[in-house]
């Protein structure tokens, strides 16, 4: 019954995103209570998926008719730090590991928190890092569905 829920959000998550390419007021004010539902729902149905994306949308709708958004921000942004951090838990228990076992703990660089700003990521090392040692970096993300 769940998956058929879930199911049933992503063709309202595209009306919502119609309504809000419109011109149109009425329309943007739509597509913002389409989000609002999203919302509500995601959270219903414990779904982070569908949670980002109505809260993107109910950014962007809030600001083209004016409405306060910040708050939608932040949540978005919270968001965005749990994927990381459920992700890196097991690298950060392997650092944890590699610290106790090497001997030249002095000479490595270990990362101690990742800050979200607006569009980007920054990551804060235990020392500052040359361009020319950052070798590859990639970020795996599950989505459900």
């Amino acid at each position: 019954m769940s998956l058929l829920i879930a199911s049933s959000n992503y063709p309202m998550l595209n009306d919502a995103n119609r309504l809000l390419n419109s011109k149109n007021k009425e329309d943007i004010l739509k597509s913002y209570n389409k989000f609002k539902t999203l919302y509500i729902r995601s959270i219903l149905e414990s779904d982070n998926s569908l949670k980002k994306e109505a809260l993107k949308g109910l950014i962007k709708s809030s600001k083209k008719l004016g409405f306060e958004y910040k708050n939608y921000e932040k949540e978005l942004y919270s968001l965005i730090p749990k994927i990381i951090k459920k992700d890196e838990t097991k690298n950060v228990k392997k650092v944890a590991k590699d610290k106790k076992n090497d001997k030249n703990i002095g000479k490595k660089n270990v990362l101690k928190k990742v800050v979200l700003k607006k569009g980007e990521i920054d990551f804060v090392f235990s020392k500052n890092i040359e361009k020319n040692s950052i070798k590859s970096s990639s970020l795996n993300y599950k989505s459900k569905g």
